[in-house]
């Protein structure tokens, strides 16, 4: 008996059993799971032809419902759950040389039914206590790229003030007349001691 293929009059994400009921899916937190929504719907929006390709901003993270301090921590979590991919890492700068992460889906082909087949990278957690782990070492860590934007933005914002040098106070020496004299040589003022400016007083 032929199986008949499900025909859907809308681009769709299958999610198979064996990976909702994974440790790793168990495991997600709620901003992991709204990066995921939201990169399965850029991933609809393409007809499913652009995986690994897939550009989702932060500020479209953001008009997805995620907070604002939740994109960085569930990107992460989500990659280090096995079920995204940062296919090409994008660069800041101006717009003409700033280019946005290439994000892809590791439970769906690269392209459509064609292409290689999917990794499945969240297979390799077996425990809870596994993923659980990951998941929080990875929503703690910082990406190198937003600590060296968040220094630059402190650096900015509070620039290094330089101490102050005290002006190093110069012991005068006595002449016969009197009044002090400093000896100036190659632009440094060099002390004379007692014993080198007295001359003998003439009888």
């Amino acid at each position: 008996m032929s199986r008949r293929r499900t025909k859907f009059d809308e681009a769709w994400v299958p999610h198979m059993q064996s990976m909702i009921e994974s440790p790793a899916w168990r495991t997600l937190s709620r901003g992991g799971h709204q990066f995921i929504s939201r990169l399965e719907a850029e991933h609809c929006r393409h007809g499913g032809t652009a995986n690994g390709e897939l550009i989702v901003t932060y500020a479209d993270c953001v008009a997805w419902g995620m907070d604002r301090d939740a994109v960085g921590p569930a990107q992460r979590e989500a990659v280090a759950l096995g079920f995204v991919r940062l296919a090409e890492r994008g660069r800041a700068g101006n717009a003409e040389h700033r280019r946005a992460h290439r994000w892809a889906l590791t439970y769906i082909r690269p392209n459509a039914d064609k292409g290689p087949p999917a990794t499945d990278d969240w297979k390799r957690f077996k425990m809870i206590e596994d993923a659980e782990r990951a998941a929080k070492e990875a929503r703690k860590s910082k990406n190198a790229v937003f600590v060296a934007a968040g220094k630059r933005r402190a650096k900015k914002q509070n620039p290094v003030r330089e101490t102050p040098t005290m002006p190093v106070r110069e012991t005068p020496t006595t002449e016969m007349s009197g009044k002090p004299r400093l000896r100036r040589q190659s632009g440094k003022p060099r002390l004379l001691s007692t014993s080198s400016c007295l001359s003998p007083r003439p009888n």
